[in-house]
């Protein structure tokens, strides 16, 4: 019984607690879509920010209005369970893998005041439906899947 017992901690719950580890460090971000209170957009030579009040999100700048918030929920959901697919290159070698300079840029924010967690997203591949992002949380340019 003893036996057992060892075996069963020793070796399936220590590989399942490894296998947690590996897929939280291959997160492309570190929060939870409950933790955000506020996210600023960079693209198409326009900045906006978004903020939580309550249960609603706004943008508050550079208008203050509604957010849709079916597409908010969307983009926070694909984020905060985003997983790298695959690590590309450096930030040196952009132009070396013929990838332009990424298209949106976005910082998220998080309750607990720590510093904002950023990801910049590039073009779409129009072949392999593959996007790249680069991501605060990791060193280089990373590869995922586009769900659009």
């Amino acid at each position: 019984m003893a036996a057992a017992f060892y075996a069963y901690n020793s070796v399936h719950v220590a590989g399942q607690k490894k296998a947690e580890r590996k897929k939280a460090e291959k997160k492309l971000l570190d929060f939870k879509a409950g933790d955000l209170v506020k996210i600023t957009v960079r693209g198409g030579g326009e900045t906006f920010t978004m903020e939580k009040r309550g249960q609603e999100w706004l943008i508050v700048s550079p208008i203050e209005t509604k957010t849709d918030r079916s597409q908010l929920d969307e983009l926070i959901k694909a984020v905060a369970e985003g997983h790298i697919f695959e690590k590309v290159a450096s930030m040196d070698d952009l132009g070396r893998f013929g990838l332009d300079k990424p298209e949106w840029e976005f910082e998220f924010y998080t309750s607990d005041g720590s510093l904002p967690q950023r990801l910049a997203v590039g073009n779409l591949s129009p072949t392999s439906r593959l996007i790249y992002v680069t991501a605060s949380r990791h060193d280089g340019v990373e590869i995922g899947r586009a769900h659009v």
